[in-house]
């Protein structure tokens, strides 16, 4: 029985196939860690810094000072 000349040429696409698969894969989960990452822990390190910048309803902040409006009578 003869063996087909192409097996070995069917290994290397398969391979080939697995191999590009993988790097597809590592780029998606790298994406998504990456987006993951971004979205809660960069947004909630943001929602900490900022938790004693409220200001009361009569006061506003320009450039970094905080101005109370006293109100008229």
């Amino acid at each position: 029985m003869a063996v087909p000349e192409d097996t070995n040429s069917r290994s290397i696409s398969f391979a080939a196939k697995r191999v590009k698969f993988l790097i597809l894969m590592i780029v998606l989960v790298a994406g998504l860690s990456f987006g993951l990452w971004y979205f809660f822990l960069s947004g909630s390190h943001n929602a900490i810094n900022n938790k004693g910048a409220v200001l009361p309803s009569n006061c506003y902040s320009v450039n970094g000072k905080q101005t109370c409006v006293t109100p008229k009578s």
